[in-house]
C-alpha cells in the first residue's frame, strides 16, 4: 500500500515538472524506535553493498516540508478534563517535516518514510502537540516461485488524516488497523502494525499464503473517566491459504485466519475465521474482491464463546494520476481501539485526481462501528474524514486547503464533535537525490 502511495505522489509531481525538558521527553519516547530504524539502515546498506555489479539498482530519497495553519475546535484545556463542551473555532498551526527513500531493482524494492509534526491550538491554555509516523514496505522475489512482502506503519498523530491529505495519499483498509482514531488533545497515544505475507507458487496458475502480524494501540495518558474504555491494546494474527487463477481476470481463494487480542485489564480473545472469497478484474485499472465466512470467538474471561462471521469487500481503481477506493468491512471478536472483545463494522471512501494539470484533489473518509461482546455492552459508532484541494505552484511549491471532520458518539468520555479548516504550503522535494548503481 504505502509503495503505490509514494510512487502516486511522485507521478504528481514529475507528471507537472518547545522547550528543552520536552525535546528531551520526545526524544527518549522516539529513541527506541530510532535504534530500531538505524539497525535496519545499517543491515539494508550492507546488503546493497554486497549486490553483484550486473544488478543495477535505482536509489531515490525525497523530502517535503508541510506548514499548516487555519481554526479548529480543540477539544481539551487539560489532560484531566473528563467532560466535553463545544468550543468555538479557534487558531491552530503545525509543521512537518518528512523525508521518503524508495530503491529498486532486481532483487527487492523497497519503501520507507518517517515524518514528525508539531502542532499547536491555541486556546485560553495552549495545547501543543509532538507527533511522529514511520512507513516501510520491502518486497523481494526470494526465488522463481517464493515472494516475501514485509510492512510496518507507525503513528502517533491523532491528525492523521490531514498529514495524509496535505501528500494526496488517501486512507485504505489494506491489512488490519484500530476503527476508533483518537482525536487532537492531549492524550498521547502510540499505534502500530507490521506484517509480513510470504506467497508460494506451487503451480502455473495457483499459490499458497502465509502471513503473520501484530499491532498494538497503546494509550500513554489516561484518566479515570477512560478506565475501561481506553484500554491498551494488543493483537497478534497469522493464517493460511489457496489461491487459483483459472482466468486472467479471475482469482478465487480459500484461507484460514487466526488473531488474537490482549487487553491488560480484560485478559485475552481468539478468534478463529474460515474464509473464501474471490478477485475479479473488471478493467485493466479497475479490481473487484470480496472474502467472507464464520467466526468462533472465545475469551479466557468468559465462557460464553460465540459464533459470528467476518467479510469485506473492496472496489480499487489505480492509475498513474488518480485513485479510488470503497471498502466494507465486518469483524466479529476483535479490537476496535477502545473497550475491549467487540465486532466491528467499517466503511470507507477515497478517491485522489486531478481536474486540471496543476490541480489536485483528494479525499477520504470512513465510518466505523464498534458493539462489545461479554460483560458490560459498549456501542459506539464515529465517522471521520476530509478533503483536500492543491495547487502545484512550481516545481518546489504547492499550496493548498481542506477541511476535515470527526465525531464520536456512545459513551460520555468519547463523545467528541471535532471540525478543523485549514490552508497549508508545501516544499516538495520529491527526488532531490536519484542515482543509479
Amino acid at each position: 500500500m504505502q509503495a503505490r502511495k509514494l510512487r502516486l505522489r511522485a507521478a504528481l509531481h514529475r507528471g507537472i515538472y518547545g522547550d528543552r525538558q520536552q525535546i528531551q521527553k520526545e526524544w527518549t519516547r522516539i529513541a527506541p524506535l530510532l535504534k530500531v530504524c538505524f539497525i535496519l539502515a545499517s543491515g539494508f546498506c550492507l546488503f546493497l553493498g554486497t549486490q553483484t555489479a550486473y544488478a543495477e539498482r535505482r536509489f531515490t530519497l525525497g523530502a517535503q516540508l508541510d506548514l499548516v495553519g487555519g481554526m479548529s475546535n480543540s477539544l481539551y484545556d487539560s489532560a484531566m478534563s473528563s467532560s466535553y463542551t463545544e468550543h468555538d473555532l479557534t487558531p491552530f498551526y503545525s509543521a512537518t517535516p518528512s523525508l521518503e527513500f524508495r530503491t529498486e531493482g532486481r532483487n527487492f524494492d523497497m519503501d520507507a518514510s518517517y515524518g514528525y509534526s508539531f502542532q499547536r491550538y491555541q486556546r485560553d491554555e495552549i495545547i501543543n502537540m509532538h507527533s511522529h509516523t514511520a512507513d516501510i514496505m520491502f518486497m523481494s522475489n526470494l526465488s522463481e516461485h517464493v515472494r516475501l512482502s514485509l510492512y510496518n506503519h507507525f503513528y502517533s498523530t491523532p491528525d492523521y488524516i490531514t498529514a495524509e491529505l496535505t501528500r494526496n495519499i488517501i486512507i485504505t483498509d489494506e491489512g488490519f488497523d484500530y476503527a476508533y482514531m483518537p482525536e487532537p488533545s492531549r492524550l498521547t497515544f502510540k499505534s502500530d502494525t507490521a506484517r509480513a505475507v510470504l506467497n508460494w507458487d506451487v503451480a502455473p496458475r495457483s499459490y499458497l499464503t502465509f502471513a503473520v502480524g501484530g499491532s498494538y494501540r497503546d494509550y500513554q495518558d489516561t484518566t479515570e473517566s477512560d478506565v475501561g474504555i481506553r484500554t491498551d491494546q494488543y493483537r497478534y494474527e497469522g493464517s493460511m491459504g489457496f489461491s487459483n487463477r483459472p482466468t486472467e481476470h479471475f482469482t478465487w481463494n480459500i484461507r484460514y485466519h487466526v488473531s488474537r487480542n490482549q487487553y491488560p485489564s480484560y485478559g485475552t480473545s481468539l478468534s478463529h475465521n474460515g474464509m473464501i472469497g474471490f478477485s475479479y478484474q473488471l478493467r485493466p485499472t479497475v479490481q473487484l474482491s470480496l472474502e467472507a465466512g464464520p467466526s468462533y470467538v472465545t475469551s479466557s474471561r468468559s465462557e460464553k464463546n460465540y459464533w459470528g462471521y467476518a467479510g469485506t469487500l473492496r472496489l480499487v481503481k489505480s492509475a498513474e494520476y488518480s485513485q479510488f477506493y470503497g471498502y466494507g468491512s465486518h469483524r466479529s471478536g476483535e479490537s476496535s481501539g477502545i473497550g475491549y472483545i467487540s465486532d466491528v463494522d467499517v466503511g470507507g471512501l477515497g478517491f485522489s485526481f486531478q481536474p486540471a494539470r496543476r490541480i489536485n484533489v483528494a479525499f477520504s473518509s470512513s465510518a466505523y462501528r464498534s458493539r462489545q461482546r461479554l460483560d458490560d455492552p459498549l456501542n459506539t459508532w464515529g465517522v471521520y474524514g476530509g478533503v483536500h484541494i492543491s495547487y502545484l505552484l512550481s516545481r518546489y511549491i504547492q499550496l493548498g486547503g481542506g477541511a476535515t471532520y470527526r465525531r464520536t458518539e456512545g459513551h460520555t468520555s468519547l463523545e467528541r464533535e471535532y471540525k478543523q479548516f485549514y490552508g497549508s504550503i508545501s516544499f516538495i522535494a520529491s527526488e532531490f537525490w536519484d542515482t543509479m548503481r
